[in-house]
């Protein structure tokens, strides 16, 4: 988020701010909101100050000791915090003439639990032939852990196999063949993937809760990602519906959740003015279409669910299921 603390004009020339406060990723990651961290691992969040504010103006304080600033507290630079502890932690940045709340940061810290196995099997015709490759698995692992590293979970690779099934390779966009396809590896304990030529016209993955998930490739961790939130129990999140008006309104509190509005005392106060839901909505992980981001905020968010129905749709990880894995 592009964010800015600046100055507001008063009486008798004290200086009043407002802010807004932006969430960011390690350099070169792709952007998530650090709703949580490891044990010993570490995030980063920013303000973005305008040059009325001085770095001697700024206190960075954590409240419970579960975490510790990396670096002096005094700075208006982006601040990284690092895991010590399990349980809840809040960042707060105290500003000097600050009139009004400081800004906060609400997150997590997670202890290190074993990872959740994946069992990737690979539907191919009577050649061999199939659709991505095994090469590709542990980046595609990789990227899905520095995804769900804020949710405090991890996976890791526990088997491929490959089935040379055809009618399954020919047919996998009928529904009901991809249940026969999901049904295959039972009683493994983990989460199935399976890796299919086709799923259905623009779908590049599909969730059946409880029996496995299906994708057409093997590059892309957001898509992996995604369909595993459906496992946690998360929604998909729209902005628009069929026969529903497109979301134009900015940014409330109304529409997130006291853990996620991080301390703003009114509409938009810690957020770029103006800033519409819609884009919110598009940033989050559970975003209904293959264009959205990675964020995976601390509680639900408004929006329109895959019903057209507008409220408060889980996507966050208030209430999760924490062990998105097959028992059967």
């Amino acid at each position: 988020m592009t964010s800015r603390l600046g100055q507001r004009a008063t009486a008798g020339g004290r200086r009043q701010s407002a802010a807004h406060v932006g969430l960011r990723s390690r350099r070169g990651h792709p952007r998530l909101n650090p709703s949580g961290l490891f044990v010993g691992g570490s995030a980063t969040f920013q303000i973005t100050f305008s040059s009325n504010v001085r770095a001697e103006d700024v206190q960075w304080s954590v409240a419970d000791g579960k975490a510790a600033l990396a670096f002096g507290p005094q700075s208006t630079a982006p601040q990284i915090v690092v895991g010590l502890a399990p349980g809840t932690e809040t960042l707060t940045a105290n500003v000097a003439h600050f009139v009004g709340s400081s800004p906060q940061f609400n997150f997590e810290v997670y202890d290190y639990a074993d990872p959740i196995a994946l069992h990737f099997m690979f539907i191919c015709d009577n050649n061999g032939n199939h659709v991505g490759s095994a090469d590709d698995i542990p980046g595609l692992i990789t990227g899905v852990n520095d995804i769900y590293r804020q949710a405090g979970i991890r996976f890791a690779q526990a088997s491929v196999s490959y089935t040379n099934e055809i009618s399954w390779y020919l047919n996998s966009e009928i529904r009901n063949i991809q249940q026969e396809i999901v049904n295959v590896m039972t009683n493994t304990g983990g989460l199935e993937i399976y890796i299919v030529p086709n799923i259905a016209p623009g779908v590049a993955g599909r969730s059946y809760p409880n029996q496995g998930l299906l994708m057409t490739n093997t590059v892309s961790a957001h898509i992996l990602a995604h369909e595993i939130g459906h496992q946690c129990g998360w929604r998909d999140i729209y902005t628009f519906r069929p026969d529903r008006p497109p979301l134009t309104m900015p940014l409330s509190r109304d529409h997130l959740s006291p853990a996620d509005w991080n301390n703003g005392p009114g509409p938009q106060e810690y957020y770029p003015r103006e800033l519409p839901l819609a884009t919110v909505i598009k940033r989050c992980l559970m975003f209904g279409l293959t264009s959205g981001g990675n964020d995976i905020p601390a509680g639900p968010i408004k929006g329109y669910d895959k019903e057209g129905k507008f409220g408060s749709v889980p996507v966050g990880t208030q209430g999760m299921n924490r062990f998105p894995k097959h028992d059967n």
